[in-house]
């Protein structure tokens, strides 16, 4: 299990720039496996400063391990949203969190075992790009007519992609020669 925390402490600062942060501050301690166990409060490791969306209405988001309760409660995260008000907060615990602080506004939280990899480097997933208003405007179809990729899925997740955008997704071709395919994608609510 340990080796999934560290695993998650390399992720959650790119999943930060990724999402548009410029600047990233890392909070990993050298000795993550003793800060855990010294603390019973959530643990800071990476900070984002500066979104370039317009669409996020937070400038900053704060990633938290939660290592010491098996499920996030809504105690949790009140007590985080007062320390940190108007901050994008994103949870990370082993067990994900209870049902009703799921229901929590500007509040994110993965379960352990799927921030201990990036998705989006994996060789079978194609770059996903967030377009501009000028980009969509250039298209030949109307955004409303694109096909959907819903809030839930793993990369709008870790992308952090809000409903009604548009997303770019580059498939570059696994046969020889052959020029990748450009796929176009709006986000929706899930169904």
């Amino acid at each position: 299990m340990q080796d999934q925390w560290l695993s998650a402490a390399k992720v959650a600062p790119a999943m930060l720039r990724k999402r548009g942060y410029e600047e990233v501050d890392n909070y990993n301690p050298s000795n993550l496996e003793a800060e855990m166990k010294a603390t019973l409060e959530p643990l800071l490791v990476a900070l984002g400063r500066a979104n370039t969306r317009p669409v996020l209405s937070q400038q900053e988001a704060r990633v938290f391990f939660v290592t010491n309760e098996a499920r996030i409660s809504i105690k949790t995260i009140r007590c985080l949203q007062e320390t940190h008000p108007n901050c994008l907060l994103i949870l990370v615990s082993a067990g994900g969190a209870t049902p009703f602080a799921r229901k929590e506004d500007d509040v994110q939280v993965f379960e352990l075992s799927s921030l201990t990899h990036d998705v989006t480097t994996h060789s079978l997933v194609p770059r996903h790009t967030v377009m501009t208003q000028t980009e969509i405007a250039m298209l030949t179809t109307s955004p409303k007519a694109l096909p959907l990729l819903p809030t839930t899925d793993a990369i709008s997740r870790f992308l952090d992609l809000r409903v009604d955008e548009v997303v770019k997704i580059d498939r570059r071709s696994r046969g020889g020669g052959l020029a990748g395919v450009t796929y176009f994608r709006r986000v929706c609510a899930p169904a």
